[in-house]
């Protein structure tokens, strides 16, 4: 059996051992009809008139009960003397709310429970506060706009329009976040499947058929794809919900395909599909060394990914240092780090052919070390190897 025809036999069958038609399609679903019966009742209560509420406005010079008067809101004018007789009403829930105003700029305000009505009132009633304040000092509301007024800025970019550079930032989470997705996922499937084939008698006549580097590789290539379909299915499933979204709110969210630079997005899938195949083989060879996932020490390392994640945020500090542009070509932070700098500045025709040349060289080096490591630790049992041992088996 020719080393390409086994590898592929063995991502096929990893394939399918995961990832089950049926149980796709069930599980979507299920997705589909609980996220549409989430999406209808949070139109449903969100659209729901709101209770009128009845305000008791003590008589006053500053403040009119016409001007606070609204659809969902009925003031009434007291005068001073009635303000006991308003307190039983408001203590047997007849009213909801006490206004007292002292002065142009001190207002007493009495309520049994707060709510998002009640700031809706305090917003009104400074509004008008603003109003008689500036009408004792001889100014209108158009003086009060100027002198609360900021600067308009009017940016141009030479290198790319704020449109482009904002849809290409969007292009680059999603990409980033779907790669370390698929990592996850891809690991979760490596731990059940690696650790569990340990045990199993199976073991020893699989590498009597075929190589440990042949298998290591179907592994990583058939968990690789398995990860790389599901994104794709719950990105479709997000694009849709886009598309709904646009429909009943207005947000033309597939407007900003139109900004998008085709050549900084494909430089970003490839990025992310090595940063893929690099982190399984990464997390394969770990996954080969534990005995127990739920005990094992080692389970921390799955978190190691998101390492490239915070740095890439350094980035935004300052995209142009040396610090920053050695980790966009390094292969370990690559995949997150030059995405980031690509959207912030301008990147040199070079450095991204490093970093994507130095990316695969890494997936073929680490893939060999998982090899390596998988050879041995798949045939150790009870203890999990240190990492001297490691080390001597690379």
């Amino acid at each position: 059996m020719t080393n390409f025809k086994g590898t592929w036999q063995v991502a096929k069958w990893e394939f399918n051992r995961f990832y089950k038609i049926k149980d796709e399609i069930k599980g979507l679903f299920y997705m589909i009809v609980f996220g549409a019966l989430g999406f209808f009742a949070v139109t449903w209560i969100t659209s729901s008139p709101e209770e009128m509420r009845s305000v008791h406005l003590i008589s006053n010079d500053y403040i009119s009960a016409e001007e606070l008067q609204t659809e969902r809101l009925l003031v009434s004018t007291i005068s001073s003397n009635e303000l006991a007789i308003s307190r039983e009403s408001l203590d047997n829930g007849e009213i909801n709310a006490i206004l007292i105003p002292e002065s142009p700029f001190e207002i007493q305000l009495i309520t049994a429970r707060d709510g998002v009505w009640l700031e809706m009132l305090r917003s009104r009633i400074s509004e008008l506060t603003i109003a008689h304040r500036l009408a004792s000092v001889n100014l209108d509301s158009n003086d009060w706009e100027k002198l609360q007024a900021g600067i308009n800025w009017q940016v141009d970019e030479l290198r790319a329009s704020p449109e482009s550079r904002r849809a290409e930032s969007i292009a680059a989470i999603v990409i980033i976040g779907l790669l370390f997705m698929s990592v996850f996922l891809g690991f979760a499937y490596q731990f059940t499947a690696i650790t569990g084939e340990k045990t199993s008698r199976m073991t020893e006549m699989m590498l009597s058929v075929i190589t440990p580097q042949m298998w290591i590789d179907g592994k990583i290539l058939g968990i690789t794809l398995l990860g790389l379909v599901k994104v794709c299915l719950y990105s479709g499933l997000s694009v849709f919900g886009l598309l709904l979204l646009s429909y009943f709110f207005g947000t033309d969210w597939i407007a900003y395909l139109s900004f998008l630079n085709l050549g900084h997005i494909l430089v970003f899938l490839i990025l992310a599909l090595l940063g893929i195949l690099m982190w399984n083989a990464f997390l394969a060879g770990v996954a080969s060394t534990i005995d127990d996932p739920n005990s094992s020490e080692r389970a921390a390392l799955m978190f190691f990914p998101l390492l490239p994640v915070m740095i890439a945020a350094l980035a935004l500090i300052n995209p142009n240092s040396l610090p920053m542009v050695i980790l966009g070509m390094f292969p370990i932070t690559s995949p997150a780090v030059l995405p980031a700098r690509m959207i912030l500045t301008d990147v040199a025709w070079w450095e991204v052919a490093v970093a994507v040349v130095l990316l695969a060289f890494t997936v073929h080096v680490f893939r060999i070390v998982a090899g390596k490591i998988f050879a041995t630790a798949m045939l150790m049992y009870g203890k999990e190897p240190s990492f001297k041992e490691l080390w001597q088996w690379v």
